[in-house]
């Protein structure tokens, strides 16, 4: 018996040849032309439309640092440091409440060795030491997640406040 590449036998020796194959392939086709909306029915192109992007909510400006309209406030505490995802600072008041602070402008918060240096490079404060922030919350997610972060605009040593 003979074998035919491009056909079965049917048993008797002749070959009928693989339309399955090649309606299947022309189906397919048919069929992302139809879903791409690419043509009518007239054979015309028609035009596509893509939805505008959605305008930006206001929880996709988390990392903007905008206070809230809240007046400032002064945070007393000491500055500790813990091992989360690379090393985050934070503020523990007497209560036990964490804050995460972000320094004011121009200021350095560095995670290992922890410490809080000044505009002049001054260490400020180091973990264990009490410090007060003047400052106000803001409305942003931080990886550290230790508790509600304060945009601060000036930190002092010592319990002092002003």
């Amino acid at each position: 018996m003979e074998s035919y590449p491009s056909g079965q036998s049917d048993g008797g020796g002749a070959a009928r040849p693989r339309r399955a194959g090649v309606v299947g392939v022309a189906l397919g086709c048919l069929l992302m032309a139809a879903c791409s909306g690419g043509a009518s029915s007239s054979g015309q192109s028609e035009p596509t439309t893509t939805p505008p992007p959605a305008s930006p909510s206001a929880s996709l400006e988390l990392n903007s640092q905008k206070p809230s309209a809240a007046a400032e406030e002064t945070y007393t505490g000491v500055l500790r440091s813990d091992a989360i995802e690379g090393g985050c600072v934070y503020l523990q008041t007497r209560d036990g409440q964490k804050y995460e602070v972000l320094p004011p402008e121009g200021w350095q918060l560095q995670k290992a060795p922890a410490a809080l240096v000044d505009r002049s490079g001054q260490v400020v404060a180091r973990p264990g030491d009490t410090i007060t922030v003047h400052g106000q919350e803001v409305d942003m997610m931080s990886i550290c997640q230790v508790g509600p972060i304060i945009q601060a605009t000036d930190v002092v040593q010592g319990g002092a406040s002003s």
